[in-house]
């Protein structure tokens, strides 16, 4: 025997082995028990009869250098500083009735076609650009854990966020449904659905955006899927 107390951590995904990396650092003993061939959990995906099978996340957040949750993830390993990305432009593309419109990665982009596509929303829409510009602002804290934060903690997120309570405010209270009902163009209303189910609230539309449109949700390349 060692001395050293013992951590033992059920499952070994993503959560489970920064849980066991940042408890070896701090000199415990760790244990993770997965009940899959190979840890890695929602990153991970396979191969199968000449079919593959992605169980894996749609794309990471936090990949964006001098974020305090890039920091973690080259802390751990996940990430490095030449982590190559998948080429994407894009959140998504809505389609109605043969019509389409897209959320660009490039607000101003996205603006001028949902204008062109729905002029009669062009008040709405401006404010749902400025809004997602707004949500860029709503960054993970994840410098330490937040029962460790102290008042200086909580004023530093504060400045860092102001603007997300103009977000909270306005959206923070409404489904994804009824915001989807204060455009005028049905292809619009479809768009504003087409992510997450209608009884979200709107501002979890607006920061998944945002986090894509600010280089901060991407996928990373380089992963090998497992062999069955």
């Amino acid at each position: 025997m060692n001395g050293k107390e013992k951590v033992v951590i059920i499952g070994g995904g993503v959560a489970g082995l920064t849980a066991g990396i940042y408890a070896l650092k701090q000199g415990f003993e760790v244990e993770i028990y997965e009940k899959n061939a190979t840890p890695g959990g929602e990153c991970t995906g396979w191969n199968r009869k000449g079919y593959h099978i992605d169980n894996c996340i749609h794309w990471l957040t936090g990949t964006k250098k001098g974020t305090q949750m890039y920091d973690l993830w080259k802390e751990v390993g996940a990430l490095s500083d030449d982590t190559e990305y998948a080429k994407i432009d894009a959140f998504y593309i809505s389609t109605h009735e043969g019509k389409s419109v897209t959320l660009w990665n490039d607000l101003k982009r996205t603006e001028k076609e949902l204008i062109e596509a729905s002029p009669e929303d062009e008040e709405e829409i401006k404010k749902f650009i400025q809004y997602v510009e707004y949500s860029k602002q709503c960054l993970f804290p994840a410098a330490k854990p937040a029962e460790m934060w102290g008042v200086k903690d909580y004023i530093a997120m504060g400045k860092d966020m102001a603007d997300m309570h103009k977000v909270m405010k306005e959206f923070g209270k409404i489904s994804i449904s009824e915001y989807a009902m204060r455009f005028k163009s049905p292809l619009l209303r479809k768009m504003i659905c087409d992510y997450l189910p209608g009884e979200y609230t709107a501002y979890s539309l607006l920061v998944s955006y945002a986090t894509m449109a600010d280089g901060n949700g991407n996928i990373p390349m380089g992963a090998r899927s497992n062999q069955t």
